[in-house]
């Protein structure tokens, strides 16, 4: 579900790329300390933004490669595809990580 809101954000209303990681990545940390009744300071909630970047940006990478192959003549370095995708990782965590910083400190 986030992954469509991802795809609706960016796509269709037209949304900066980075503003709609950031907020998915967020949107995916409150509702797992939410689900899990923990703090939305808790490191835990980390887990869902790095799964579910996990998750899209493998699959990302799969619809874009499946036709040609990810070594096809013409195609970045595969390192270098793979470091673009984990780029987009780290900034679903940016948010969510800042968070659990600022609750950390505050304690």
């Amino acid at each position: 579900m986030l992954g469509r809101i991802k795809s609706l954000l960016r796509d269709q209303i037209g949304m900066p790329a980075t503003v709609v990681l950031v907020a998915v990545g967020l949107l995916a940390h409150l509702a797992l300390t939410l689900l899990l009744r923990k703090s939305p300071t808790s490191a835990l909630g980390l887990l869902a933004p790095l799964g579910l970047g996990l998750v899209i940006e493998s699959w990302e990478i799969w619809v874009q490669y499946r036709d040609v192959g990810l070594t096809a003549p013409g195609n970045d370095p595969v390192p270098m595809i793979v470091a673009r995708h984990a780029i987009d990782v780290l900034k679903m965590l940016a948010a969510p990580a800042t968070l659990v910083l600022a609750g950390t400190l505050r304690s």
